[in-house]
């Protein structure tokens, strides 16, 4: 069940995104949708920065969002992208300057990056398998069931496009705009396509008769990469049956 009373774009939370604040504890979840910010506030981005703010469709997006380095303003360019079961407020920090950027989000809170000079790999790669997340009692982030491709530790994707196909000679695609997304237990970004919460981007029970699949992913300058080292046809394993719990492991 949905709360409206808590859909106002929970903006009054983000504190939870200021100093300290790391990839994997980016996204956390009120009632059914969650929302996360990538790259997380408090790290490292490159001149022209691409941020991006998602959240459940349900929720609100900010209308204003300004921002400065240095103390000195900057523009920003802004685009709305419906990727279900999420909006995405894409933003471009369109400023070749280094320093220190502060953005405020509809004058709530400021949240601040600084701005470097980054080398962009020149290829990334990608890992396909089923995850069921979140993968321990407690853990912050949504519910989900489906595809995660995993990318390596550090690579400083934002964004994602993905198209599958379920017939190999088919002309048509379909395509999902996916947030890059780190669980609060693991390392590695996560490109995540199936069941979440309260919606799918692609259904699971599609996946799992087999299907082509192509990964193309925004790093944070802005420059686009295809992932590499998928699989051109893979099938969704079934689920893993459930586990023992370990001895002596408390209950949450």
């Amino acid at each position: 069940m949905r709360h409206p009373a808590l859909a106002f774009g929970l903006f009054g939370t983000f504190a939870m995104f200021g100093a300290g604040a790391t990839p994997a504890r980016a996204e956390f979840v009120m009632c059914v949708g969650g929302q996360g910010l990538v790259p997380a506030a408090s790290s490292v981005v490159p001149p022209h920065a691409r941020i991006i703010y998602y959240a459940d469709q349900n929720l609100g997006i900010p209308q204003k969002v300004s921002a400065t380095i240095d103390g000195r303003p900057v523009p920003v360019v802004k685009k709305v992208l419906l990727a279900t079961p999420f909006q995405m407020l894409v933003l471009e920090i369109d400023s070749s300057r280094t320093g220190a950027l502060v953005v405020t989000f509809d004058q709530r809170q400021p949240l601040r990056w600084t701005v470097k000079e980054m080398t962009m790999p020149k290829q990334v790669t990608g890992v396909a398998a089923r995850y069921q997340g979140p993968a321990h009692p407690g853990e912050r982030g949504e519910g989900f069931d489906g595809l995660a491709i995993r990318l390596p530790e550090g690579t400083p994707a934002v964004m994602s496009h993905v198209k599958v196909r379920t017939e190999p000679d088919a002309t048509l695609w379909l395509e999902t705009d996916v947030p890059i997304y780190t669980p609060a237990s693991e390392s590695r970004p996560m490109i995540r396509v199936g069941q979440f919460d309260c919606a799918s981007n692609i259904s699971p029970s599609l996946l799992q008769h087999g299907f082509d699949l192509e990964v193309t992913v925004t790093l944070s300058d802005g420059s686009t990469r295809k992932v590499s080292d998928l699989a051109p046809h893979m099938s969704l394993p079934a689920p893993l049956p459930p586990q023992p719990r370990p001895k002596n492991q408390r209950l949450p």
